[in-house]
């Protein structure tokens, strides 16, 4: 005869476990969407990264017709950097509401 009390303890742990993947696998997604967009040189240069730090879209505007090339690229550079060191941030974010918190 199986223990009434083993097979509800068994029933909770298998909603909990259900229950950590279902948030789990809605945490990758939101952090599989995360887009961070940052600009230098005034706005001159945007680069926008995507959830692996890899730059997914980069935009210039006529104003880098007045800038030197190496203050182009140290632009790009600095906008890429930029929105890289918002990741973490926007994890914690993610995180936090996705845990109640």
């Amino acid at each position: 005869m199986t223990d009434p009390l083993a097979e509800v303890q068994r029933l909770v742990n298998d909603w909990e476990r259900d229950e950590k993947a279902v948030r789990y696998r809605a945490m990758r997604q939101e952090v599989e969407r995360i887009a961070l967009t940052a600009s230098a040189a005034n706005g001159a240069v945007s680069v926008t990264v995507g959830h692996n730090g890899i730059p997914t879209c980069g935009t210039m505007t006529d104003a880098v017709h007045h800038l030197p090339p190496p203050q182009i690229a140290a632009a790009v550079t600095e906008a890429m950097g930029t929105a890289q060191a918002g990741y973490p941030a926007e994890l914690t974010r993610i995180a936090r509401r996705m845990s109640g918190g």
